[in-house]
């Protein structure tokens, strides 16, 4: 638990208090690679571990987000499609789970909580939105070079094929991509 205390004193102290009610809120489990979590109404954070979000319809996945170790897991499940976004386990994955009761009751309880996750999803939410927003302006190897740029930490620990997915591109399109990108470092 202590990659999520490091997490929350980003934002704030923590006393001994503090820990003992995030301990006592949260559920620390283990999941097995390529293990699927289905139930996207509760809170994840990683503490360690990779999984990747993905949205699934009648024709295709689409991965929407990666989440490695030290991030809460950020879920559009207000919009009624919940049951069709999903999490898979990218390798052994230890998450801290809680409920949406649990977190309600924080929030009443220790409004500061609630400041520390309202001040965390802006910060998410504004750079998801810009990495999407410049995603869409760019070529397939552009793509592929800021995702590089921007985050480094997928390329050795996520398969190749959700990379692509995650960019919008087609596999063959992100390996011609990736031997340009190495033809052009040389």
């Amino acid at each position: 638990m202590e990659k999520l205390f490091d997490f929350v004193r980003k934002y704030m102290e923590l006393s001994a208090g503090d820990i003992a009610l995030i301990e006592k809120s949260n559920v620390v489990k283990s999941y097995k690679k390529d293990e699927i979590i289905s139930n996207v109404r509760l809170g994840y954070f990683v503490l360690s571990g990779s999984i990747c979000a993905y949205y699934k319809s009648s024709d295709r996945s689409v991965i929407t987000e990666f989440y490695l170790e030290g991030e809460p897991v950020l879920l559009p499940n207000q919009l009624g499609n919940e049951d069709n976004y999903f999490l898979k386990c990218l390798e052994p994955t230890t998450l801290a789970v809680s409920s949406l009761i649990e977190a309600e009751r924080i929030a009443r309880e220790f409004p500061r909580f609630e400041r520390v996750c309202r001040r965390f999803a802006e910060e998410k939410l504004s750079y998801a939105l810009a990495f999407s927003n410049k995603l869409k302006l760019l070529s397939p190897i552009e793509r592929y070079e800021f995702l590089v740029d921007q985050r480094p930490e997928l390329l050795g620990r996520v398969p190749q094929h959700l990379i692509a997915s995650y960019l919008g591109i087609a596999p063959e399109t992100l390996s011609r991509a990736r031997k340009q990108m190495g033809n052009t470092t040389c």
